[in-house]
């Protein structure tokens, strides 16, 4: 800023200032140095706009992306998990079904022996 209105020319940006108070305001501002014969400037006319509330309006927009994001990143691990969980919970509520007859067939004694061998080679079938 300093060496551009220096040299004569127009300054224009956004600038933090701290108040008597000590708090902070954002201005944006422009700079017009009036030069002499010489092109030395020798006043300059400073035309500022309070922009705080713009910035801070940015700033929260900003985070609130930085949350939306996020939420949506939630969202989908917890699709990608219900269906893990849902392709992992099919097999395995077969095979506790199977194995629940096996069981059965085993407890039951008698001539239940080649029903017992089917039942475990189907759970084994729904393992592979």
């Amino acid at each position: 800023m300093w060496k551009t209105i220096a040299r004569g020319e127009v300054w224009k940006g956004e600038v933090r200032n701290r108040a008597k108070d000590g708090s902070h305001c954002w201005v944006d501002t422009t700079i017009v140095p009036f030069v002499d014969s010489e092109k030395r400037p020798y006043q300059y006319v400073a035309i500022r706009t309070d922009i705080t509330e713009q910035i801070e309006l940015k700033a929260q927009m900003e985070q609130e992306r930085e949350r939306l994001a996020m939420s949506e990143k939630m969202a989908s691990l917890g699709i990608l998990s219900a269906g893990i969980a849902h392709e992992i919970g099919n097999p395995l509520g077969a095979l506790r079904g199977r194995l629940e007859m096996l069981g059965a067939a085993v407890g039951s004694g008698g001539s239940s022996d080649e029903l017992a061998k089917k039942t475990a080679e189907v759970g084994v079938e729904l393992v592979d």
